[in-house]
Formats: structure tokens, sequence, C-alpha cells
């Protein structure tokens, strides 16, 4: 069974000095699978946090395990994590919340999975990318191979900056609009790629600046190949995990 073209269900940007993030309410398709993207800034030090959610029945993974720093890795300011939920059903708001302190803002984005992927074993492999440096026009996310031809690449960047995203066009597709807030400045963007994916993720933007984190999950369709059990594997180039 193909998995469904995914969808942007739910989307807050936020700059309330604030320790905890709602969403508004929304009603997820009954036993489709939410990514949920999450991108905090803080004035002062990067913080972890949790997710929940009110709908009923809800079942939360982590897939890349708050807080992910960025925004200056040798003293970081800022966090993100990439969630999954399944076994929802109803109404309900999905809340980002624990931080030790007051976040300056918070992006979350919430991408569903309607149907056609592996509820079992939804998650092949979650890469993430976060670069410290000023010298930089785009990211480059790079997957390991598909587990199979009908898997789903999903993948956001967050970066500092006033500079709009632009997404890699080609196979990939975005998804929503582009997540937009300032004080501080910050930009965030979802896009997918589905049946034979590309394996990389790509943004660009305008001028050489800015600190980000790029995050990505790899969803196995319905009756594709098994993935092996999942591993934390550091790159040593850059702070990068692939779950394989």
């Amino acid at each position: 069974m193909a998995i469904s073209t995914p969808t942007e269900v739910a989307h807050s940007t936020s700059t309330s000095n604030a320790t905890s993030y709602p969403t508004a309410s929304f009603t997820p398709t009954t036993g489709s699978l939410l990514i949920i993207f999450v991108w905090a800034a803080d004035a002062d030090a990067v913080g972890s946090f949790a997710v929940s959610s009110s709908h009923s029945g809800a079942v939360l993974t982590e897939r890349i395990p708050d807080p992910q720093a960025w925004n200056t890795i040798a003293t970081p300011l800022n966090s993100g994590a990439v969630w999954t939920m399944q076994g929802h059903s109803g109404a309900g708001v999905i809340t980002v919340s624990g931080f030790s302190d007051a976040q300056t803002g918070c992006s979350i984005r919430v991408i569903e999975v309607a149907s056609g992927y592996d509820t079992s074993n939804p998650i092949v492999q979650a890469p993430v990318l976060a670069v410290d440096s000023a010298a930089n026009t785009g990211t480059t996310l790079t997957f390991a191979a598909a587990a199979s031809a009908g898997s789903l690449f999903v993948a956001g960047a967050g970066k500092m900056g006033a500079q709009d995203l632009v997404g890699e066009g080609g196979s990939w597709t975005t998804l929503g609009t582009q997540g937009s807030i300032a004080s501080p400045n910050l930009r965030t963007w979802v896009q997918y790629d589905l049946t034979s994916p590309d394996t990389t993720s790509t943004w660009t933007w305008s001028t050489s600046t800015q600190h980000f984190l790029h995050m990505g999950v790899e969803v196995r369709e319905a009756g594709g190949a098994a993935a092996a059990s999942l591993v934390d594997k550091p790159d040593a180039r850059k702070r990068y995990w692939t779950r394989w």
C-alpha cells in the first residue's frame, strides 16, 4: 500500500516569552502518523523540553532527541527535536513545554501521513545536521539510502536570520508556508520527497549568515523492507545522527 501524500495539519510560531507553547486545536485523521518538528529559541542557554498531546489515545515517540543544540554550538542558545504521534483520535492540541526558563520563541510544525505507512515500526532513520557558521547560504541534509522505493522522506530546516528559506524543488515539495517570527528572527519550513526519494534535502537563502538546524525522518511504507534497530551514529565532521 503506497504512502499517502503528507500534509501539514498544524503550524504554530510564537515569540512569547514562555515555558509552554501549544498549537491550536486540530483533528488529525484517525490512524495517521504525525511528525512533529520543534525549533525553540532562547536568549541565554539551550533548554530541554517535552512534547505532549491532549488527543485521545495519543502515543508520542521521540525520534530526534531534545535538545538538539544549535545557534552557536560552542555555547548553544537554541534547541530542537522531532517526535512522532500515533493512536490518536478526535480533536486536541500538541504542547511543547518543560523548559527550565522562558524561551524567546518557538516554532512547531505538525505533518500528517494519513495512510500507507508501517504502523508497527514507521521510522527507518532520523538524520540531523546543526551548523555553527556565518559563511553559508544553504544546508544539505543527507539521508542513508531509502529502505524501499516507496519510502517517504520528510525534512525540516530552522535557521536564524531574516532571509527567507528556499526549498530544493525538483522531486522535493514544500509543505504549508514558511514559518517566520521576529525577535529573534527565525525561519522554519518543511519539505518532503515521496517514492524513490532523493537522499539529500537542501534549503538555501539569499545572504551568507546563519546558524541552522536541519532534521529529517524516513517513513517506511506498509510492507516495505524491514529496518535494522535504531542506533545513534555520530559523524566526526559535524553533530549528526543517523538512525538505521
